[in-house]
């Protein structure tokens, strides 16, 4: 039997609109939402997540490149982003629309004209422009105003923006620009080679052994769609696949539906750029891709024969919000690509990867949530600001990257990739601890579990008639917390927690948990008193889950903590009943190897005190 898969892994001046379009991008806000019908579940789904840090060795990022890897590489091909302080970048400075800040978009452009003179000829990296900026003073009135203040300034996407008026070109000639270089075999991320080759494995079994798997890259979850196209085609031609890119986006998307108002609405997709994504410059940067995005644009029915073609298709790392609006229409309407995907999905004909940040739009049907920014530093029951829909948290997409970036905790309450059959997905849960917002985001929407990616994991999850089986891959993890309202009143939160890692294979059947460890795992065992494991500050940055690891190293039958939260001391309990399940070992893979450990079934309780 073949089974559907998927992996989670002011405008310038120099074109105008048509009225039909500018009355077409006006009425965008205020278009209400249409919601997704969920297509009912057949026969089997699987679900890959991977986390956003499994990358390989390439031109642009050789942190991941063995040392014959790194000097596999010639001047022919695409380094670094660098950007140079030319008199053309200043003129884009002072006249473009980047800003709403009238005055500090004055200071930008005077600070820059005042350390251009140390920088004359060279180009800069990212982090060399930053410093550089940072390190003047420029003089306003009687006052000296610092570059350090300058760009602490800016808001994120003023930020983005700046570095778009900034960057150069990157060319082998007049007419053909560099491209970014993969070299898969001298990649050392040990991860990202079991993950993708995972990913390989699982597309075959679509596509079957007599031709190559055909694989779909979509990049346009995040605000620059062309930045990583020849990375990922490079990537998935050198493991074995025939990859196209998918040019689809949140100013496609726009282009594409403004045709029923306006046919050469798609010549004005570099406008489009600029409202929908805050993205400058890339028709300049890119232009061959800009051509092909134009050109697939016209088409009668633009990207559904791409699909129609594929094996799987890969949902580049990218934002909640911004692949929202690549795959619904600005009405709030599932596109046709997204329909035919879920479609194709559910026929078992496609699988489907999403990685990174973009796994964060991965949604239920039933009781979808999207956990969109905002830590949570908080027992006490709290409600987050929530949208009913993508549509109604943003439209244009400076606000969009500047919502994601806000510390309020906010959620999205509609479909986004509605892919799983029930629970909430976040990502960096450990790094981050990010275990309260998760308890919290379930018990506002009334989901009982959430599934927390961590880094170098990817997850393999097998569903059929709602019942899931899941394979964990790599030396992270993921957290399964389970929660019920009932045991979460005022200042107490009561929860059972999992955290499976690299070989382990986890049923979720009937509404219980089990799993099946590898038999390189054995059980932690305990020669006399149990150890006493305890933290001072349980909840702070990745605390819980070091706590967790001791507790499994050791063979601790439970774990203490105390912290201090907003005025408030938490207790922390955290048990292994007769059913809780405790695994070590090392993974041996691929000439490296790893150690982890797994713990399954472990009572949680949280404290406020009655004291205060």
């Amino acid at each position: 039997m073949r089974f559907a898969r998927l992996c989670l892994f002011k405008m310038t001046n120099k074109n105008t609109f048509s009225k039909n379009v500018q009355t077409f991008v006006s009425s965008i806000i205020a278009t209400s939402f249409v919601a997704f019908t969920p297509v009912a579940a057949v026969s089997a789904n699987t679900l890959l997540m991977l986390s956003d840090d499994l990358k390989v060795c390439s031109s642009e990022n050789q942190r991941f490149c063995t040392k014959e890897g790194k000097e596999s590489f010639s001047d022919d091909v695409k380094q670094k982003a660098i950007f140079d302080i030319t008199d053309e970048a200043l003129l884009r400075v002072s006249e473009y629309a980047w800003t709403e800040q009238e005055e500090l978009k004055k200071q930008v452009a005077d600070i820059l004209k005042a350390v251009k003179p140390k920088f004359e000829s060279k180009t800069l990296t990212e982090r060399q422009f930053v410093r550089a900026l940072r390190g003047v003073s420029i003089e306003v009135g009687t006052e000296t105003v610092s570059g350090r203040d300058i760009w602490q300034s800016l808001y994120e996407f003023e930020k983005r923006n700046l570095f778009d008026l900034l960057e150069q070109k990157q060319a082998e000639s007049r007419s053909k620009r560099k491209k970014t270089e993969v070299n898969w075999a001298q990649s050392t991320n040990l991860e990202a080679t079991l993950a993708y080759q995972k990913l390989f494995d699982l597309s075959v079994e679509i596509s079957g052994p007599k031709r190559k798997p055909r694989i779909a890259v979509v990049t346009g979850t995040d605000r620059d769609p062309y930045a990583r196209v020849d990375y990922y085609l490079g990537l998935f031609e050198q493991i074995g696949f025939e990859a196209t890119w998918l040019p689809i986006d949140a100013a496609m998307q726009t282009a594409i539906t403004a045709k029923e108002y306006e046919k050469s609405s798609c010549d004005s997709l570099e406008e489009f750029q600029i409202k929908r994504l805050a993205s400058f410059r890339r028709e300049v940067l890119y232009p061959d891709l800009y051509r092909q995005q134009v050109s697939e644009c016209k088409k009668s029915s633009p990207l559904i024969d791409t699909i129609k073609r594929m094996d799987a298709i890969y949902i580049a790392d990218g934002s909640p919000l911004l692949s929202y609006h690549a795959f619904y229409t600005p009405t709030g309407a599932p596109s046709e690509s997204l329909t035919k995907i879920i479609d194709m999905f559910n026929k078992n004909e496609v699988l489907v990867a999403v990685e990174g940040g973009s796994v964060n739009a991965i949604t239920n049907a039933r009781k979808p949530l999207s956990i969109l920014a905002g830590a949570v530093n908080e027992i006490n029951t709290i409600v987050p600001m929530s949208f009913a829909s993508g549509h109604d948290a943003c439209s244009l997409g400076a606000d969009c990257i500047a919502l994601e970036s806000e510390r309020d905790f906010t959620v999205v309450e509609s479909p986004i990739l509605p892919l799983l059959p029930f629970g909430i997905v976040d990502t960096q849960v450990s790094k981050r601890g990010k275990q309260l917002r998760g308890l919290h985001a379930a018990l506002f929407s009334d989901n009982q579990r959430i599934f927390g990616l961590d880094d170098k994991t990817a997850v393999v999850v097998t569903n059929q008639d709602n019942n899931l089986e899941l394979e964990v891959i790599g030396s992270g993890g993921m957290w399964l917390f389970e929660v019920n309202r009932e045991n979460n009143e005022g200042g107490v939160r009561e929860f059972t927690s999992h955290y499976f890692t690299h070989g382990d294979h986890i049923a979720m059947r009937s509404g219980g948990v089990s799993v099946e460890f590898p038999s390189w795992k054995y059980a932690t065992q305990l020669n006399g008193s149990q150890p006493q494991v305890t933290s001072a500050q349980a909840l702070s940055r990745n605390n819980f889950f070091k706590l967790n690891e001791m507790m499994c190293q050791t063979g601790a039958k439970q774990a203490l903590g105390n912290d201090r939260i907003n005025e408030q001391d938490v207790s922390l309990s955290i048990a292994q009943s007769s059913s809780a399940l405790a695994r070590l070992g090392v993974a041996k893979v691929r000439g490296g190897e790893f150690r982890v450990c797994s713990l399954s079934q472990v009572a949680n309780k949280l404290t406020v005190s009655p004291n205060l």
